[in-house]
């Protein structure tokens, strides 16, 4: 796997909002000018190893025109993965998030009885179900019954957009739209990397604001699926490239409020890093709502 990085010249620095780690590197590098280049990290299969070593070798930095180009599009179609975890990823586990056999037996035993107690939630106990819940609150039974109590909540709350959506039904919001993409590959931390294309490639009379949610909210579920995931994580670049008032209008106040809501107090995910990329002037009168 090779990383290229694509750029283009802003007029003002490009920050993440938010870090999962300490370590975790910034997207954003100074030019000689004072403008900033905004580095677009994206993953590409070794099949352009030998065109990508080529450009580096040379110094040149891929513009997003060439990188759009047909040669550097994805040879493999993306799939879920559902191996069982690496040994350097159980390390990390146990590092990260307590998960050792035995905590993970207690945990899971501890949940099963604060389910059963209180008798208000109505979830699988497989552990393979629990322990999606247990990993982000780091193996503490009462966080995850929390966690549980707090998704079920908002579930209720917005029964319109996320009760218990279907993937076959909501199909053409995948394939008819180019807002939302997940890279193949994994970034250098084995973390999933999630493309949010929020500028002019997003038509909200196509696509509204609810129905992108929809689309988010079923990408999340089926990372869920992959243990690599639950342990590591995954990080968002959203990229406001082309940003008009038609994009900034069906960024409603409820539709902020819903996405944070969601993120910060429901989601099973564990999200490591978002950045935004490439926000124009115009993003200043959309950013107060985030």
């Amino acid at each position: 796997i090779d990383i290229i990085l694509f750029s283009t010249i802003v007029p003002a620095p490009v920050t993440p909002i938010h870090r999962g780690h300490r370590d975790s590197q910034r997207i954003i590098r100074n030019a000689e000018s004072p403008r900033v280049l905004a580095v677009y990290c994206l993953m590409v299969g070794n099949a352009h190893s030998r065109m990508l070593k080529s450009s580096m070798s040379s110094n040149k930095i891929l513009s997003l025109n060439e990188c759009r180009k047909p040669s550097m599009k994805m040879l493999a179609a993306f799939g879920l993965d559902t191996s069982p975890l690496s040994a350097e990823t159980c390390a990390l586990a146990e590092r990260e998030l307590r998960e050792t056999p035995e905590q993970v037996q207690k945990s899971l035993a501890e949940l099963r009885r604060l389910l059963e107690e209180k008798n208000t939630l109505t979830y699988k106990d497989t552990d393979e179900y629990l322990t999606i819940f247990l990993r982000p609150t780091h193996f503490y039974a009462e966080s995850a019954y929390n966690l549980m109590k707090r998704l079920a909540t908002f579930k209720e709350k917005n029964e319109k957009i996320v009760a218990n959506p279907l993937p076959r039904e909501e199909k053409k919001l995948f394939t008819e739209n180019s807002v939302v993409n997940v890279l193949v590959d994994r970034d250098q931390k084995n973390r999933r990397v999630l493309i949010l294309n929020m500028g002019s490639a997003w038509d909200p009379k196509s696509l509204n604001s609810e129905q992108l949610f929809k689309v988010l909210y079923l990408i999340q579920i089926a990372s869920l699926v992959e243990e690599e995931t639950q342990v590591r994580g995954a990080v968002i670049i959203i990229d406001f490239h082309g940003l008009s008032t038609k994009q900034v209008m069906a960024m409603s106040p409820s539709f902020a409020m819903t996405l944070l809501l969601y993120i910060q107090e429901a989601m099973p995910l564990r999200m490591k890093e978002v950045h935004i990329v490439r926000q124009p002037f115009l993003f200043n009168l959309g950013c107060p709502m985030f």
